[in-house]
């Protein structure tokens, strides 16, 4: 160790310094190594930053550095696009909102999007202004979600009410306007959303379930061997027929008949639809009025099931917006739905099963429905299309063609 004497012999501030910090304290220099005479650099060097560094007990290599540190810049955070389809549109001004802030006007169909929305936040598009010239009722649907390491492609707007554009609603059962259910829960009571509001009632011990994001992320009903009815509330036409649309997807394979919806018939009243997951029948009573059709893309595909009466004239059905078969001369179709009701009579309007109880637990559908409407007229082939275009737009099925909607 150095000898306080030769403390006074080193050059310059840092000696001066190093003999009055030893002067004080003869133990702080014997004990500190850094003064060791044989460590570098040599304090005689001329080095007096490594000599006051280490009087003070600081390790110069762990000091901070005058120079820059060089650091990398950080990875920008990913964004993505919110894409919508919009459909229907026969005024202008529609305008959309992404988040409440972001807005964009619509004055046409087509798709449009919303880009730079970061990944992992979320997203809702909302209706800000409804279009003009004519005016008109649009509705927005798969509307919100989180963005999640891509683009999003399934929100849709469309421009048709099926209530108020289009006379003759008579019942309007939507999976997307039942509440209150989580996925898997049975369904006991369907809501009716046109004016009458006729509830679907269960009716068998096993009612169907609730299911949510099956098609479009837009929730179905799922009947597998249980079946709705309406009970007394009897749909009847007081205009030129009956339009029935249903978005639907029957899984079963058999060939039994398996019923979409069924009014039971006696006495030449009655109609309904059965199906499988690739052929169907609207049903008619009375010999060679059924009208038989079949359907592509087998289990899990989904359809635009329509079946139109028209007094008098014919019946015909409609697969995905496209006429599939029809039967003509047939008569006055009536719904005969008094009770009492008995095994092998008439029934109430039922959905998901056959209205009469003879043979009604094998005739049950095995499928998903998503939405059905009754219409008391025979729609015209312009407002028909309009509806299969609104069910289209809303639950994005690409197979669904017509004059409208092509």
């Amino acid at each position: 160790m150095l000898a306080p004497e030769r403390l006074v012999m080193r050059r310059g501030l840092a000696g001066i310094l190093l003999a009055l910090i030893c002067g004080l304290s003869w133990n702080a220099c014997w004990t500190n190594p850094a003064w060791d005479e044989n460590l570098t650099p040599d304090p005689e060097s001329g080095d007096s930053s490594s000599m006051l560094m280490a009087a003070l007990g600081l390790d110069r290599s762990t000091t901070s550095s005058t120079e820059p540190s060089s650091t990398s810049s950080p990875t920008p955070q990913a964004t993505y696009s919110v894409g919508v389809t919009v459909g229907q549109m026969l005024g202008t001004g529609l305008v959309l909102q992404l988040n409440g802030s972001s807005n964009q006007t619509i004055n046409t169909d087509g798709s449009y999007s919303f880009s730079g929305v970061p990944d992992g936040s979320a997203y809702t598009v909302s209706i800000l202004t409804q279009p003009s010239a004519p005016a008109q009722n649009c509705s927005v649907y798969s509307n919100s979600g989180t963005i999640s390491g891509g683009d999003v492609h399934n929100v849709t707007v469309s421009c048709v009410d099926p209530q108020n554009d289009i006379a003759g609603l008579g019942l309007w059962l939507k999976a997307d306007a039942i509440t209150g259910l989580s996925n898997n829960q049975s369904l006991t009571t369907w809501v009716d959303k046109s004016s009458n509001n006729y509830p679907a009632i269960e009716e068998t011990a096993a009612p169907p379930v609730y299911k949510t994001d099956t098609l479009n992320g837009l929730p179905a009903v799922n009947f597998s061997g249980n079946h709705l009815t309406l009970g007394t509330n009897c749909l009847a036409s007081a205009g030129s027929g009956i339009t029935i649309i249903a978005v639907v997807n029957s899984y079963d394979t058999g060939t039994a008949l398996k019923f979409l919806f069924d009014v039971g018939a006696n006495n030449g009243s009655g109609y309904g639809i059965y199906m499988t997951s690739d052929n169907g029948t609207v049903r008619l009573p009375g010999a060679g009025n059924n009208v038989s059709f079949t359907i592509s893309g087998g289990l899990g595909a989904w359809h635009i099931i329509t079946a139109r009466y028209e007094h008098n004239v014919e019946s015909r059905a409609y697969v995905d917006g496209s006429s599939a078969g029809f039967v003509g001369g047939i008569g006055v179709v009536t719904s005969n739905c008094t009770p009492p009701w008995n095994a092998g009579g008439p029934g109430p309007f039922t959905i998901g099963g056959q209205a009469k109880t003879l043979n009604a637990g094998s005739r049950r559908l095995n499928g998903y429905l998503a939405e059905l409407l009754w219409y008391g007229e025979a729609l015209s082939t312009a407002d028909r299309e309009k509806v299969e275009c609104m069910l289209k737009t809303k639950y994005n099925l690409t197979g669904v063609s017509n004059g409208t909607c092509p």
